[in-house]
């Protein structure tokens, strides 16, 4: 069964604003990606199977 989303949300966010701070020093600009991280990852949650691991999955959608 998965996880609900909104429980990945805040288990993940920490990190996500740190790999992308690293990335980008604008404070706001990194909660605009971030944001834009969880709409793209929402919208491809039913493709995600549990068999995969959700944080590296998450990175992808991070560097992508």
């Amino acid at each position: 069964m998965k996880a609900d989303f909104e429980c990945i949300v805040r288990d993940n966010t920490p990190w996500m604003l740190a790999y992308v701070r690293n990335k980008i020093s604008n404070k706001d600009q990194v909660e605009d990606i971030v944001q834009e991280i969880w709409i793209k990852a929402y919208r491809a949650y039913d493709k995600y199977t549990e068999a995969g691991k959700l944080k590296p999955w998450l990175m992808r959608i991070c560097q992508n």
